[in-house]
């Protein structure tokens, strides 16, 4: 499950392994636009008119070891992880 944040309150939940066609969302606040690509199974932030651009560079997110966030739009995506998931130990991050 994906779930989009803006301001701290989920707008969207998105079950990414219900998702058949790829498709794009436009999130606007007060300080601009996040256009949201989702595909089958990963979901990544395709444009956005934030200054520096860094939630574009994210990627694809397929897991939820690591959200996307805009921090100038105060956007976040968080893929929530399944109980199986949840089971396993992370014992590292990297990008």
């Amino acid at each position: 499950m994906a779930n989009i944040y803006q301001n701290g309150e989920c707008i969207y939940s998105i079950d990414l392994s219900a998702v058949k066609e790829e498709y794009e969302l436009t999130v606007s606040g007060d300080g601009g636009y996040n256009v949201i690509h989702i595909k089958p199974g990963a979901i990544c932030i395709a444009d956005a008119d934030c200054p520096d651009g860094i939630c574009i560079q994210e990627g694809w997110l397929t897991d939820g070891i690591a959200p996307i966030v805009c921090l100038p739009h105060k956007l976040v995506i968080q893929i929530e992880n399944s109980a199986a998931a949840a089971d396993e130990e992370i014992d590292a991050v990297s990008k």
